[in-house]
């Protein structure tokens, strides 16, 4: 740390919820992996899950603490001092061989730090050969200390991306001026007061294979790139093995989904109601920004409706692929319904 905001962001991120609310998947850091084998029937369980599963059980931030705390247990197995230093819980994983940790760069969206706050040694980079620049997305004049994330050039836009930048109205100051202890208590209060485009893209209806940039209301935290998906890719037919594809024709919400709120989630009543849109992937090496999940690929692809070919549904799940989503779409995080094995 180099500066007073710099400290109060290093005690703010070693709390534990400063930590959960930093590189996590929905507040949590391993959420794990969705299990069948519990219950009288694990088909119906199966079943009841497709359409609801997880393709990473962890979050950015576990990555890269286990190569962290691999070294320094290897080191503590050789009688070397450990490198006691801890990096900021949103950055990157990093080599640990010398005295400073030497970071990966930070891909399409991931955190960087904005300012010297931090100190050289807890500082990373965007990575510039993919042409990323630190940007802050979200500004909240009450914070002391702010992340922005790597944004591509306009060039560069791809499904998936950040697409809107947000101003914060915070209301801390106005509930908190009587009741020190409601500190944050009423941040749900906070508003959106200013919303501005990142790109030049269209915002309304989606049409013909042109990038579109829905809207922040409907769901998509700072808003997302996407557009309808072409015929070779709704097959998934263009993933070939061995590569590992930025763009993906995932599922994306529609009115069936919408109708899951109102009570439990329910596979068949999902799958009718669900869309294909091109989305962004995720696997172990190329993770979702904060706010999205990386959600496995359901089996109902591969019926009738959507005809994708089961050895092309099983090249995704043998490499670990999947694509990201806004968090409440995995209803396991929600807390109005629940998959009904039923």
């Amino acid at each position: 740390m180099q500066s007073g905001a710099g400290l109060l962001e290093r005690l703010n991120t070693s709390s534990c919820m400063g930590c959960h609310q930093s590189s996590s998947t929905a507040g949590f850091h391993f959420l794990g992996v969705d299990r069948f084998d519990f219950g009288r029937d694990a088909d119906a369980i199966r079943n009841a899950l497709d359409g609801n599963e997880l393709q990473l059980p962890f979050s950015p931030h576990v990555y890269a603490e286990l190569v962290r705390r691999k070294d320094y247990v290897e080191r503590v197995s050789l009688g070397q001092a450990p490198n006691s230093f801890r990096p900021h819980p949103s950055a990157p994983p990093a080599a640990w061989e010398s005295g400073n940790p030497a970071y990966v760069v930070a891909g399409d969206n991931m955190p960087c730090p904005l300012n010297a706050d931090l100190a050289q040694a807890a500082k990373w980079s965007c990575n510039a050969t993919r042409n990323l620049t630190c940007q802050a997305l979200v500004t909240n004049a009450a914070t002391s200390s702010n992340l922005g994330q790597c944004v591509a050039a306009a060039q560069n836009v791809a499904a998936g991306l950040s697409c809107r930048s947000n101003v914060i109205e915070d209301s801390t100051a106005k509930t908190a001026a009587n009741n020190p202890l409601g500190f944050n208590l009423r941040a749900f209060s906070d508003r959106v007061s200013k919303e501005e485009l990142v790109y030049k893209l269209s915002e309304g209806k989606l049409s013909g294979y042109g990038y579109n940039c829905r809207p922040t209301k409907i769901g998509v935290p700072l808003g997302r790139v996407t557009r309808p998906c072409k015929p070779e890719e709704a097959s998934l037919a263009v993933i070939r093995p061995g590569s590992v594809p930025e763009e993906i024709c995932a599922i994306v919400g529609g009115k069936g989904f919408e109708r899951m709120a109102k009570g439990y989630f329910d596979s068949g009543i999902f799958a009718a109601g669900v869309g294909r849109g091109l989305l962004n992937t995720c696997s172990p090496s190329r993770f979702c920004r904060e706010d999205y999940i990386c959600q496995q690929m359901p089996d109902f692809v591969s019926s009738v409706r959507f005809n994708v070919s089961a050895p092309a549904l099983n090249n995704l799940r043998s490499r670990k692929i999947g694509f990201c989503t806004p968090t409440y779409f995995v209803y396991q995080l929600r807390l109005d319904g629940h998959p009904n094995p039923r």
